[in-house]
């Protein structure tokens, strides 16, 4: 029962940010011409996600972790993104985006009482964020304060909050030509591990599929399928498996209190772009 519930948490452990930053993988600038040329290729992704360390004059362990991070004036938190595409027609020279997200004001209380993940209870133990104490939340809700990097958030996000964040479409170079990929809320899946799913045994992730922006859909029209995997990690205290060590935190929190994940590798052995001209 405790693997399944490994698996089910792994499989939605991955953060918005990653295919976020993805974004810019394969080239960058604005949307090509009325009748792009498109063209077949194949990219293999790897790289890595640096996770926003803790701010200035805050606490927290920076990364993701069970406590998560907290600042007095911290509203945003910025995650790098280093991604190298491989393959003909693809652009090899590394990328690297930051990825700039709202943080949570620490006046809502942090609490699992609304988890979507089966097999978690709704009372599963958990702490709030350093600065944020429960006892001072509700019913006067003064606190001042935001927090961010919480390993249960990412361990219960939905595939629905990627297909936002990626609502105006994933730029891309194919063969130099400058594509959008179109993005809708039905097009973004879970990849769960599994021996004979995209992702391999291991890791877990999301695939993105869909039209190219300005061209004709249906049966035949060009195409593409955008997977992302997440294998290791680095960090305090981590054991080198990004689904690992945050399934653990979400699951038994009290005991990884000091794990951090401070970066997550993205896999080249499943990680890909493909654009289908037909």
């Amino acid at each position: 029962m405790i693997r399944k519930l490994l698996v089910v948490v792994a499989a939605i452990a991955i953060p918005v940010s990653t295919l976020t930053a993805l974004g810019a993988v394969v080239g960058t600038g604005v949307a090509g011409a009325k009748s792009p040329v498109v063209t077949t290729i194949s990219c293999a992704l790897s790289g890595n996600i640096a996770f926003a360390p803790a701010p200035v004059g805050g606490s927290g362990l920076g990364g993701l972790s069970v406590n998560g991070n907290f600042g007095a004036a911290a509203k945003t938190s910025t995650d790098v993104s280093t991604i190298t595409a491989s393959g003909t027609g693809c652009q090899t020279s590394p990328n690297v985006t930051n990825i700039t997200n709202k943080t949570t004001k620490c006046a809502v209380a942090v609490t699992p009482a609304t988890a979507t993940v089966d097999g978690i209870p709704a009372n599963a133990p958990f702490t709030n964020p350093p600065g944020c104490v429960a006892a001072e939340i509700p019913p006067k809700n003064k606190l001042k304060g935001y927090y961010y990097g919480l390993a249960w958030d990412y361990a219960t996000g939905a595939s629905s909050s990627l297909a936002t964040a990626l609502k105006k479409g994933i730029v891309v170079q194919d063969n130099g030509v400058t594509l959008t990929l179109e993005v809708t809320p039905t097009s973004v899946t879970t990849v769960l591990p599994g021996a004979s799913n995209a992702c391999g045994p291991s890791d877990a992730g999301f695939q993105v599929s869909g039209n190219i922006k300005k061209e004709a859909t249906g049966a035949g029209a060009p195409n593409y399928t955008f997977l992302v995997c997440l294998a290791g990690d680095t960090g305090p205290a981590t054991s080198g498996s990004f689904v690992t060590d945050v399934a653990t935190m979400a699951l038994a929190p009290s005991s990884y209190l000091t794990t951090a994940i401070e970066t997550a590798t993205i896999t080249p052995t499943y990680s890909a772009l493909t654009i289908n001209a037909t």
